[in-house]
């Protein structure tokens, strides 16, 4: 008997917790970090007991990671005009030639849209998948909004919930979704080189920025959007008045700026951070060479090989300053394909272990382009950086570990010049000790988190999937006009009844004044 009660026992807990739940995430194969992020989450959610499915449009023909591991995926083929002109994107050809400045920054915004919207137009047309996705009844549908797509597709295809998440910090654009206004005057935003305290001219571009952006998605974007979804639902529809359920958010409160938030944003940065393995004899050898290491990545995107011949020569120069420190570069082509000698103390490699080589105490310091899935790596390892930001938010990603004193930044447009990396790395070695006590802290923070990035993935989509997009916890600020949500329709009044009682209060002394003075002027006649 009472091993029949052990055995029911045993077998209830390896049940799920709560009741599956039906989910669909959203995810473009626009950016390998991005769709990492979202197959991280699907991943969780599929551990928790759930059924995932990614739904994945591609934007070109070759091959590209699913993402996921776990869930099921559905792929969509591209639009034949995107994958022609997809691969061959002026910004991402010249990644490392191109200026880190709002006019670049609004040229691969519009160059994006217009590829998003073509894309999101070939995918409704695909009648037989839209029957699909809506007879699967799905309970959440989680999407990345870096295209308006989801916000349509949530209606079109008829699902309960709507979690946007951002593999960014929070997105300027998402802030009117959740009733909050953007603050420019101390956030920058997702593409400025800005920290929190701004200058004024600074703050005035960082504004600038804000408010042209949220012209063009108001006024012509979601024009666009609205047009296309009212004619394939058949009914108005408004994007504005989409209720968003959640937010996830890929970064921490104490890593990124602080930002106003609701009780809709959720933090899980530092999701996609995997365990890190016990180093292999080859690169545990590698880090005993000598006392100081230092690993070079630039990411899966803005490879070392396609940087100019001029910032590679300045990167090989400069470690020949440095004899008593092990390089360890990942270089995606043959060492011979560079433009100068591979000094002893550097070591090339095409893959890289990144986290395992971060999680290893030898480790002194990582030179990366910014990527907020490097930085997490890296503020979860308790690395120090030296930050060269390539493209897009990495130059916010910079100014933002550089505001806690874990990082230093460097333009890559200097990276040709050796004697200036060299000063770079020397300013961090000679105050390695603060820098590493700093990087040590955000490294307890993360490990100390309230919740992990998982717990919060599985609780808010599990309480999402069972309550809808709790409207309860909608700030009314999304409803109101901008004179209502400023007050300056009590402002306005108040300061023209203030200046009517100053210039009443100024014409009185005025002309107690002047009977004053023709008092006085009589008195003397008289």
């Amino acid at each position: 008997m009472i091993k029949s009660v052990f055995i029911i026992y045993y077998f209830i807990q390896l049940l799920p917790l709560s009741e599956t739940l039906k989910i669909l995430v959203y995810a473009p194969k626009v950016g390998y970090s991005h769709l990492n992020f979202n197959g991280k989450i699907a991943d969780v959610l599929v551990n928790a007991g759930h059924n995932v499915t990614f739904l994945s449009p591609k934007y070109e023909h070759k091959p590209v990671t699913n993402g996921t591991k776990l869930a099921k995926v559905i792929t969509v083929e591209p639009h034949p005009y995107i994958a022609e002109i997809y691969p061959e994107r002026e910004m991402m050809r010249n990644i490392w030639n191109s200026e880190d400045s709002v006019k670049n920054a609004v040229s691969f915004f519009s160059q994006l849209q217009e590829i998003f919207y073509t894309s999101c137009e070939h995918l409704i047309e695909q009648n037989e998948l839209t029957e699909k996705m809506v007879n699967e009844q799905f309970d959440v549908m989680i999407a990345e909004y870096m295209t308006t797509c989801p916000f349509g597709l949530f209606k079109l295809y008829n699902v309960s919930s709507l979690v946007i998440t951002s593999a960014m910090t929070l997105n300027d654009i998402v802030y009117p979704f959740i009733g909050l206004n953007f603050p420019s005057s101390y956030v920058p935003g997702s593409f400025m080189p800005f920290k929190d305290k701004m200058t004024y001219k600074e703050r005035m571009i960082n504004s600038m920025q804000y408010f042209a952006l949220r012209y063009y998605l108001e006024n012509i974007l979601f024009d666009k959007y609205n047009q296309l979804f009212s004619k394939k639902l058949q009914n108005a529809f408004d994007i504005t008045s989409i209720n968003v359920g959640g937010v996830f958010v890929n970064t921490v409160p104490w890593l990124d700026f602080p930002f106003p938030t609701t009780p809709k944003v959720h933090f899980i940065g530092g999701s996609g951070v995997p365990e890190p393995k016990k180093l292999i004899k080859e690169w545990d050898e590698l880090l005993s060479l000598r006392k100081i290491n230092i690993l070079i990545s630039f990411g899966s995107v803005a490879e070392s090989y396609k940087m100019p011949e001029s910032y590679k020569k300045g990167i090989l120069e400069m470690m020949k300053n440095f004899e008593d420190v092990t390089f360890i570069w990942k270089y995606e082509k043959d060492p011979k394909t560079l433009p100068i000698e591979v000094p002893k103390n550097t070591f090339i490699y095409k893959w890289i272990p990144q986290n395992d080589l971060l999680n290893d105490d030898r480790l002194t310091i990582f030179i990366t382009h910014g990527g907020l899935n490097s930085i997490t790596e890296a503020v979860t390892r308790g690395k120090v950086t030296l930050t060269i930001p390539v493209f897009g938010d990495q130059i916010r990603n910079a100014q933002m570990v550089e505001r806690l004193n874990i990082s230093k930044v460097f333009s890559k447009k200097q990276l040709g010049d050796s004697k200036l990396l060299t000063d770079a790395i020397n300013y961090l070695l000679s105050n390695i000790g603060a820098y590493s006590k700093n990087a040590h802290r955000q490294q307890s923070l993360m490990k100390n988190r309230p919740f992990t990035a998982e717990e919060t993935i599985v609780r808010v989509t599990e309480f999402l999937g069972k309550h809808g997009n709790i409207p309860e916890m909608d700030l009314y600020g999304k409803e109101m006009s901008s004179i209502v949500f400023y007050n300056l329709d009590i402002i306005i009044p108040g300061l023209f009844i203030l200046f009517t009682l100053i210039g009443c209060i100024m014409l009185l002394l005025k002309n107690i004044l002047e009977l004053t003075f023709k008092s006085k002027e009589k008195n003397k006649v008289d």
